[in-house]
């Protein structure tokens, strides 16, 4: 994926008029899914854990007059979560480059939204 000032060289078909659609960035859009599948939560630290406490074993049948049998706990596997940030973001070219008429022409378009574009990329 290119990265870079996108500018008028970016789309040069936009600076001429006939274009009559843009396609390939933005797709049909899907409802999330995942909010069905998991329990959504927020924190403020850098990283998680959650600690296994080991289950007791099954309890045993006890003779008639004698003692009970005991067990005990201790710690078990610990996982970490990471929490990370996701972040993409766009520089537009807005200078003299463009006559002042031109920029003003109905055809000079950069394409579709590219704020639509962005949010579509932490969606895939």
């Amino acid at each position: 994926m290119p990265a870079g000032i996108i500018n008028t060289g970016s789309h040069p078909k936009a600076l001429w008029p006939g274009v009559h659609d843009w396609w390939g960035q933005i797709f049909a859009e899907h409802p999330p899914e995942y909010t069905d599948l998991f329990d959504i939560e927020t924190s403020d630290k850098a990283y998680e854990q959650a600690v296994q406490i080991t289950p007791f074993g099954l309890a045993p049948v006890k003779s008639q007059g004698a003692g009970v049998t005991y067990d005990g706990e201790v710690q078990g596997a610990v996982t970490t979560y990471q929490h990370i940030a996701y972040a993409l973001g766009l520089v537009l070219a807005h200078d003299g480059g463009v006559s002042k008429a031109r920029r003003h022409a109905t055809h000079y378009t950069i394409g579709p939204r590219p704020d639509r574009a962005r949010r579509r990329g932490y969606v895939q």
